[in-house]
């Protein structure tokens, strides 16, 4: 009997608050499985220039807890869906602080997407929010509640879709 090999994927939708994590295993014979998901959750930040030196510790944490899930489970690759624009100073602060966080990810095979990319995956069009996003992944039989946990499937989902086409062209081709 012969056994299939895996992909072992390591998808996550990043933030200063919630950050949402999966593994996810894609299998040579098409098939896919959520092995798990789990929230990283940070203190808010407060206003004053203290509360953003206790804002960077927060956010050592949680790429400490990245680091840590990426060893145990001996992921292959590692897709983060990073923050990129934002409606306040605040919001800037922390999506400078995760930006800055990544330099200390110890994980191989990292590819960044920006969120557009999980919305195109889905078919999402300007104002659908998370709503497709999520539509697509229950639709795949997966449901959580916790919207950055949702992104973080999708994003595997997305990742594993591709990993198909490439493999499907790549067979075709010959």
């Amino acid at each position: 009997m012969m056994s299939l090999s895996c992909i072992r994927i390591l998808a996550i939708d990043l933030s200063y608050r919630d950050t949402g994590v999966c593994i996810y295993d894609k299998y040579d014979d098409g098939t896919s499985n959520v092995v798990q998901t789990k929230s990283i959750k940070s203190k808010p930040i407060g206003s004053s220039f203290s509360s953003y030196y206790l804002a960077r510790l927060e956010m050592k944490n949680t790429i400490t807890t990245i680091n840590s899930i990426f060893a145990a489970w001996k992921c292959d690759c590692c897709i983060i869906e990073m923050p990129c624009f934002t409606q306040s100073s605040k919001s800037a602060i922390a999506i400078g602080l995760c930006w800055g966080a990544t330099c200390y990810l110890g994980v191989e095979n990292l590819v960044f997407i920006e969120p557009s990319a999980l919305k195109k995956w889905s078919s999402s069009k300007k104002g659908d929010k998370k709503t497709k996003v999520k539509q697509e992944v229950e639709s795949r039989g997966f449901l959580d509640s916790n919207d950055n946990i949702v992104d973080a499937v999708g994003i595997a989902m997305m990742f594993s879709d591709l990993v198909s086409t490439i493999k499907y062209n790549e067979t075709n081709r010959r």
